[in-house]
């Protein structure tokens, strides 16, 4: 990718001066002081919980410092509300999207600003603009179209162009592409290029460090509230970037690998849903993980949908192992699965993923309260409270207490909160969909060590769903390649494997070459 020297400016386009916020039993944010350039591309960087989001939320009027001061082009602002960020020229791309899924396309986009009077909307000028926008970050979608029938990727960019349509001269993009596909994240840093060209400032979050080097002038790094380095990314290696997140050296991550497969425990036979997959065949094994990968639109997650019971196949059958041998079953809904011991992570956290007004413990007790219930009748919270705190030590969740609500954790330990859950019910069968997305490259090797550890000491089997090949690559044992539907190969992770050994069947579903293994 090509480098572009910023835009150079005296007085900054933006300015954070002192910043402080904080939450009940935690100090977010600690006296943070930064400043942006007009035409400058900042990197946020720092471990989950480390103050990124609730300082750019700040900066947006969601959230309220303590003390300090913001600056817009040299003078104190104060901004109480989103609108009020609107109209001093701030745009966000939140990493939790914020549309309303039963509107339209051109509606979330025009949303707070559609043209017309106040008697009547002008609908052809809110899809003209609306189209307008996709078209200039190449997001090939019907402005007509609701956006509950999106997919996730197609939703990132309905978010990101509803910043942009407001003329924002400073945008704030949230692990912008977690969601996205090679193309599409391509497309988008283009589109932030050509934005600081025309003298746009950019905020930009984001674990990929390598995305960071990629796309950004500055990096700003936050640890445990308090910015600890301002750097030029030209001159910063990634160690460097992941020492200051850390406050130590990180050791990069290896490989753990299971001992000799076990007996099937999850067979699927030519499993097809019309119109999102087709004729699939896998076998997961005793003390396995099953790694799944593809480009976005390949039917991944539609697949686990359907092995979890939240869909019902059209043709095919799924056996699982009942009494030391394989058994046909059919899943009318999610309970069923996980009465027969598959149990689901979901890809959407916040929307699928966790109650977030609840706590941690009520979170993670939703699917065993009949576990822990006197005669199913009144809910015996001693035993929930001891068997719940046991469950946060052994994943190693980091709150403040069992009561702490968890829309106020980290990423990493919600997802973490979300994974205990299936200890307190325990389950044969772990089917996570992108379990580290929006975390930081610590936690996911916690993650990584959960997963073997819940395989070592509590006999489970995990599949994996991931977009992000390296992860694949480093705690998958193996990994069954999807495209457009259909499984198309299979690549045994080794030392002399690499991610273009998987992209040979992700982009084009053609075998070739790569180490691939013949047991699907």
């Amino acid at each position: 990718m090509s480098r572009q020297a910023p835009v150079n400016a005296q007085t900054p386009a933006l300015e954070v001066v002192s910043i402080s916020k904080r939450f009940p039993g935690s100090q977010a944010l600690d006296r943070v002081s930064l400043a942006i350039r007009r035409g400058e591309i900042r990197a946020l960087v720092g471990e989950n919980g480390a103050g990124k989001s609730t300082l750019m939320n700040i900066v947006m009027g969601l959230l309220h410092p303590d003390t300090g001061t913001i600056l817009r082009h040299g003078r104190a602002v104060d901004i109480p509300d989103p609108l009020a960020a609107q109209a001093l020229r701030l745009g966000m791309v939140p990493q939790e999207l914020n549309l309303v899924p039963n509107l339209t396309v051109a509606e979330n986009i025009n949303l707070g600003a559609l043209p017309g009077s106040r008697l009547r909307v002008d609908w052809p000028a809110a899809h003209r603009r609306a189209a307008d926008i996709l078209r200039r970050i190449g997001g090939n979608i019907d402005s007509r179209q609701r956006v509950a029938a999106l997919s996730m990727a197609q939703r990132q960019l309905v978010q990101i162009s509803r910043a942009l349509v407001f003329g924002a001269e400073i945008m704030i993009f949230d692990e912008p592409t977690a969601s996205l596909t090679h193309a599409e994240t391509e497309r988008l840093f283009g589109l932030i290029r050509d934005f600081r060209a025309a003298g746009g400032s950019v905020f930009y979050i984001s674990h990929r460090l390598e995305e960071i080097r990629d796309l950004t002038d500055t990096i700003t790094v936050l640890r445990d509230g308090r910015k600890v380095a301002d750097l030029e990314t030209a001159s910063t290696s990634i160690a460097t970037i992941i020492s200051h997140m850390a406050g130590r050296e990180v050791e990069s991550a290896h490989r753990q690998t299971a001992g000799p497969a076990g007996r099937p425990v999850v067979r699927v036979e030519n499993l097809t849903r019309n119109g999102e997959f087709e004729d699939v065949s896998f076998t997961l094994h005793e003390g396995e993980i099953l790694g799944f990968a593809g480009l976005v639109g390949a039917g991944r997650t539609e697949l686990m949908r359907c092995l979890c019971g939240d869909s019902r196949p059209d043709d095919g059958r799924v056996m699982v192992g009942l009494d030391g041998g394989l058994e046909a079953v059919s899943f009318s809904h999610p309970a069923d699965a996980i009465r027969a011991g598959i149990s689901y992570v979901p890809e959407e956290r916040r929307n699928l993923g966790i109650f977030p007004q609840l706590g941690v413990m009520e979170n993670m007790a939703m699917p065993a309260l009949r576990a822990f219930s006197r005669l199913g009748l009144t809910l015996d919270r001693t035993r929930l409270r001891r068997a719940a705190a046991g469950a946060v030590r052994d994943v190693g969740v980091k709150t403040s207490g069992l009561d702490q609500c968890i829309a106020t954790l980290s990423g990493g330990n919600q997802q973490k909160a979300i994974i205990a859950r299936w200890i307190l019910r325990p389950c044969r069968v772990l089917v996570l969909d992108e379990p580290t997305r929006g975390i930081d490259v610590n936690a996911k090797g916690e993650i990584y060590h959960l997963l073997r550890s819940l395989i070592r000491d509590r006999g489970m089997s995990v599949i994996v769903v991931s977009s992000e090949l390296q992860e694949l690559l480093d705690v998958a044992d193996r990994i069954v390649v999807m495209h457009e539907g259909r499984v198309r190969g299979e690549v045994i992770p080794g030392s002399d494997t690499t991610q273009e050994d998987i992209l040979r069947h992700a982009l084009d579903g053609e075998a070739v070459g790569g180490s691939t293994g013949e047991r699907v």
